[in-house]
Formats: structure tokens, C-alpha cells, sequence
């Protein structure tokens, strides 16, 4: 016989607690406030309001604490050289920086999940994340940190995009590799089962293989980048770690580990599935992270980590107000700071950045020309916008509020920049709301135009001719040391526009 499925009496509603005292009931029928429940509209409401108060701001901070705590305690202190010491960490950003205080970072990469889509696998010269590179060679190792959401042991950065990256480093820098196998271990037509994870399906990993051998390297090899000044001795090589590795499988790892023969990126994903983390007082929110600019109420990791103990503490509404208070007073302080434009008397520099923390490019004389050094800060003097001195201001503040803003103020940009570089105290501040669009799209136009070629400032009367080569190149020599610069298709696009324009003759330029 068949079992017949008791249907609620018309116009019963069946109330469920949800948030916001949503109701949920029979279609057509009333509900107790005379509402009429249609086509399960409210049952849609009433699970996404569920879904946000999970996924709200106090719980994501507190997962984004324990995932925190499990790299700290339990994964980093077991990936060590063999003197000891630790190996240096970088944030993938941008979900990855959430996970240790700016101080634990050495620095920061930029590995999109996106370009390890599947079918969708991409090189961006732009993105070339050569100081990954340099870390790698001056220690041995790197340790990569990432996240990724529900549904996930790995973000696509860490299980795609990075080993396709480390397989054109390999083939690029070959030839610098010791050894006599050199050329065999990496051939030009294949790649070698080590290489990607175990994890791909052998289908996929064939595709992003002839993608790797007929196009990303001929690309990195073509991209400008003048490949003998990236130091790399032994090839890249990738470890993967996540929360359900365990110690013994880390030690084993490590064990089998031959730092004669490679450089290692130890690539752990700190996000874990809901079954392996024990009960806690709040809802995990696996690969928390993520998207943070849907959630975060204007926070940065950095002002999370200032202001952990005082959010971490609040109540949920409590915790949102702090959060929007916290960083609406970060932004009057980074306004006031803007005012003031960071020079040196004794460097030629141009700097690059947000209204609070410029990048530093620095432009250090040599004879009578200018090599350009990019690096670290130098201690400095502090003068504040709008105090002309000898040569005008200081700072320039690009805005980019159209598709064409930029382009129309590149002549006025690059004039303004040679009357500031060239007369005392020979610097300039290029500043953006954020420090990574418009400021670094002005940068690649400044050093463009006053340079013939290479990286020397020679301060030409009559325009160099100027490729999209040349851009592409300067601008991935920017991103390697200021690797949050993410400038936007449009922007780049006015520079092709202004620069191709003026020199139509020039696309086949070194």
C-alpha cells in the first residue's frame, strides 16, 4: 500500500524561528500578522537572512581567530630549515593576509583563484610575483598562505594557479639550474608528473600542460622582463598542507624534502571543513576571508588584528558598530596623513601609494643619469601637501573617475613629474584612494616617458617611443615589489591609448 504524506490543515501556518521573526507557511495562507505567504517567497528571504547571520561579521572574525591559531601553533612551527629557522610567510591576497598579523607576513603575492579556473587557466604578466621568487632562493622555502570557501580542501591559487606559475619559472630560468638533468627534467613539451598536484584530474592536468609548453612560457619569455636579473638556481617546487594534514604526514613531508635539488613553496590552505573543527561557541565560517569587501564593515586585517581583542569580545550588533567605528576613524586618520607628502633631500625617488601609506619608488642618482631602485623605505623628513619650497608641491593626487580621466592628464602628469624630479629635492608623491589603480598606472606612464629605455632617467626632450611591451614591463616591475598594485583593465587601457597613439610606429619596440 501506499504511504499518503499528511498535509497541513488550510490556512495552518507552521512558524519556524529564523531571524528577523520571518514566518514560513502553507502557500495562499495567512500568516499571523495577515501576511499572505506566496510562491515561497519568504522561505527564500527567510534562508538567506539565516545564511547572513551565520556568515555575519563576529563570526567570520572569530573563525578567521581559530584558523589563525592552527597556522600559528600547529602548522608554522613545524616548516623550519634545517638550522631552524623558520621559513619566511606570505599572504596571497587578498583572503590570505587575514590570517596572521601584518608582522608575521614577510610579504605579499598575488595568485588569482581565477586564473586556475578550470578551462580558463591564464599567465598574467602583469601579476609575476618574482619577489615570491627571491624569497625562495634566499631561503630555501616559502610558505604561502591561502583560504577557500564551504565545498573546498584548496582555493584554485593554491591547487592550480601557483603550480602553473612555478612550471614557467622552471622553463624560463632553466638553463641558470645545476646540474646536467636540467633539460631533461623540464622539457619544452610536457610537463613532468611532479609538477602538479596529484589532486587534478589527469584530463585537466594534460590541458594546463600544452597550455604551459605552447603559450604561458613563450609569454613570460616575451613580456619584457629581462629574465638574467631574476636569481633562481634550482627549480620551484610546490607542497601542499591543509587542517586535515597532520603532524606526522607534515614531518614526512619535510623529510622527503631534497633542498639540494629544489626551491619549495609550501602552499597551506587554513580554512577547514565544518566536520574538523571542534564545537565551537559560534558558527565557522569556512575560508572567512574571503571577499571581504562584502563583509568587513570598511576593516583591514590590519586594523582587525589592532582592534582584535575588542572585537572578538563584542556582541554581534555590537561588533559591527565597533568595526564601522574603527575604521571610519582609521579613515580620518589616513585623510590627515595624506596631507602630508614624505620626502628625502638626499634620494631622487618618486612614491607610489594611498593617501596613508605611500609604496616607495625609488629613482637614486648615478653620474649624470638615474638608475630606478625599487625597495624598501629610507628613513625620511615629513613636509606637509601643499608647502611648495623651491619646486612646487610634492604629491600628486591622480583620480580616475571616468574611462578617460587618466589619459587626458597623462601630458599635465608627466610635465608636473619632470619639474619635480628634476629640481630639489628631486621626489614625488604619486597618490590614489587606494594606492594600487591609478598612482601605480601614473607611475608606469612617469617612468614611460622619461626614460628612453630601461630603467634610466634620462629626461628626454622628445618623447620615446613607447610599446605596450615597454608598459607591460614596467609595470611588471612595479608589481614585484609593490604587489597589492592592481591596476584596472580601463586604466591600462588609457595608457595604451595615450602612449600607442602618440607613436602608432612603436608596438614592435623592445
Amino acid at each position: 500500500s501506499r504511504r499518503v504524506l499528511a498535509a497541513s490543515p488550510p490556512h495552518k501556518p507552521i512558524l519556524v524561528a529564523l531571524p528577523a521573526q520571518v514566518v514560513c507557511g502553507v502557500v495562499g495562507a495567512p500568516t499571523m500578522d495577515g501576511a499572505t505567504v506566496c510562491g515561497g517567497v519568504a522561505y527564500k528571504d527567510s534562508v538567506r537572512a539565516l545564511r547572513r547571520t551565520e556568515a555575519g561579521l563576529l563570526n567570520r572574525l572569530k573563525s578567521i581567530d581559530m584558523d589563525s591559531a592552527w597556522l600559528q601553533e600547529e602548522m608554522l612551527p613545524l616548516l623550519s630549515d634545517a638550522d631552524g629557522a623558520a621559513y619566511p610567510v606570505v599572504a596571497n591576497l587578498r583572503c590570505g593576509a587575514w590570517y596572521l598579523p601584518p608582522e608575521g607576513f614577510a610579504a605579499t603575492a598575488h595568485f588569482k583563484s581565477t586564473d586556475g579556473h578550470y578551462g580558463t587557466w591564464e599567465f598574467p604578466t602583469g601579476r609575476l610575483n618574482l619577489n615570491v621568487v627571491q624569497l625562495a632562493e634566499e631561503r630555501g622555502g616559502v610558505v604561502l598562505v591561502d583560504s577557500t570557501r564551504k565545498g573546498k580542501v584548496y582555493p584554485d591559487a593554491l591547487l592550480r594557479t601557483v603550480p602553473l606559475w612555478c612550471a614557467v619559472m622552471n622553463r624560463v630560468k632553466q638553463a641558470a639550474f645545476a646540474g646536467a638533468d636540467g633539460g631533461d627534467e623540464f622539457p619544452a613539451d610536457a610537463l613532468s608528473p611532479s609538477e602538479l598536484p596529484p589532486q587534478l584530474p589527469r584530463s585537466e592536468a594534460a590541458q594546463i600542460a600544452r597550455k604551459v609548453t605552447s603559450l604561458f612560457v613563450g609569454r613570460a619569455r616575451g613580456c619584457g622582463v629581462d629574465w638574467a636579473d631574476v636569481t633562481l638556481t634550482l627549480p620551484l617546487k610546490c607542497v601542499h598542507l591543509c587542517r586535515a594534514t597532520q603532524t606526522r604526514d607534515v614531518l614526512r613531508l619535510l623529510a622527503a624534502c631534497d633542498f639540494t635539488a629544489y626551491r619549495y613553496l609550501f602552499l597551506v590552505s587554513v580554512s577547514a571543513h565544518a566536520e574538523l573543527v571542534p564545537r565551537p561557541s559560534f558558527t565557522y565560517v569556512q575560508g572567512a576571508g574571503d571577499d571581504h569587501q562584502s563583509w568587513s564593515c570598511g576593516l583591514t586585517p590590519q586594523l582587525f588584528w589592532e582592534h582584535a581583542e575588542e572585537l572578538l569580545a563584542a556582541a554581534p550588533v555590537e561588533c559591527e558598530a565597533a568595526a564601522a567605528r574603527i575604521a571610519a576613524a582609521h579613515g580620518a586618520s589616513a585623510k590627515a596623513h595624506g596631507s602630508v607628502s614624505t620626502l628625502a633631500a638626499a634620494a631622487l625617488r618618486v612614491e607610489i601609494g594611498g593617501l596613508g601609506e605611500p609604496y616607495r619608488v625609488y629613482v637614486s642618482p648615478e653620474g649624470t643619469e638615474s638608475d630606478i631602485v625599487l625597495g624598501e623605505a629610507a628613513p625620511s623628513t615629513a613636509t606637509p601637501e601643499g608647502d611648495a619650497g623651491p619646486s612646487g608641491p610634492r604629491r600628486l593626487l591622480v583620480r580616475d573617475t571616468s574611462k578617460k580621466d587618466l589619459q587626458l592628464a597623462i601630458p599635465e602628469l608627466v610635465a608636473a613629474a619632470r619639474e619635480l624630479l628634476q629640481a630639489p629635492p628631486h621626489s614625488l608623491t604619486l597618490s590614489c584612494a587606494t594606492g594600487c589603480g591609478p598612482s601605480v598606472a601614473a607611475c608606469v606612464a612617469v617612468i614611460a616617458s622619461l626614460s628612453s629605455s630601461g630603467w634610466v632617467l634620462d629626461f628626454p626632450d622628445a618623447p620615446p617611443p613607447v610599446s605596450k611591451q615597454r608598459l607591460r614591463a614596467i609595470l611588471a616591475k612595479l608589481t614585484t615589489y609593490v604587489t597589492a598594485a592592481a591596476p584596472s583593465r580601463n586604466v591600462m587601457k588609457q595608457l595604451n591609448r595615450h602612449f600607442i597613439t602618440h607613436d602608432a610606429g612603436a608596438e614592435g619596440a623592445p
